[in-house]
């Protein structure tokens, strides 16, 4: 559940949006914003902090995502929550999904290694192409080991750790791929 929507069931008793006063409704908006950000904004979470500015952390990446913000004031109340410089509101003038778009030209390609799957069936009915599959140059030598099952988080990170120290001895590049934006320290 987004945070915001967390909120508003918290303070939907106070709801004075419909007030007649509107100095009483924006105020109301500030404390409601400046409350989410406290309590369901996290800093390396959802955000990160760099170069005095609030970063978006994408939760399905992991990427930062300078150039998003927040809208209807949460992005500004984040920025108060870290003491920075706040922002002018953004103001979206005009919006389109990916899909209406991509409709508008008559020609498209793409490239990807994830649409020869349950994708493959939102490619034609969405924009009525077939997905091909091109075939590796060479062929497949990786080697899929069993999944593993860890008792406690500790338990699973130590390993990953040992797991990270023993490729570096070996010479071996490592990439550890997370859900979340975490700091590594060396």
């Amino acid at each position: 559940m987004e945070p915001h929507v967390r909120c508003d069931q918290l303070t939907s008793n106070l709801d004075m949006r419909h007030d007649s006063d509107p100095k009483l409704v924006e105020c109301f908006r500030f404390v409601t914003n400046a409350l989410k950000a406290k309590e369901f904004y996290r800093r390396d979470v959802q955000y990160i902090v760099r170069n005095g500015k609030a970063l978006i952390i994408n939760e399905l990446t992991g990427r930062v995502e300078p150039k998003r913000r927040w809208s209807d004031g949460i992005h500004q109340a984040v920025e108060a929550k870290e003491g920075l410089k706040i922002q002018a509101d953004s103001v979206i003038v005009a919006q389109i999904t990916y899909q209406s778009l991509f409709k508008l030209y008559p020609k498209l390609s793409g490239m990807t290694g994830t649409a020869k799957t349950e994708q493959e069936k939102e490619f034609l009915k969405m924009f009525k192409m077939p997905v091909i599959e091109v075939p590796t140059n060479l062929p497949n030598i990786r080697v899929d080991l069993p999944i593993q099952a860890f008792a406690t988080l500790r338990g699973k990170w130590q390993y990953v750790r040992e797991e990270v120290e023993s490729m570096f001895q070996l010479g071996r590049p490592v990439l550890v791929g997370t859900t979340r934006y975490i700091f590594l320290a060396t």
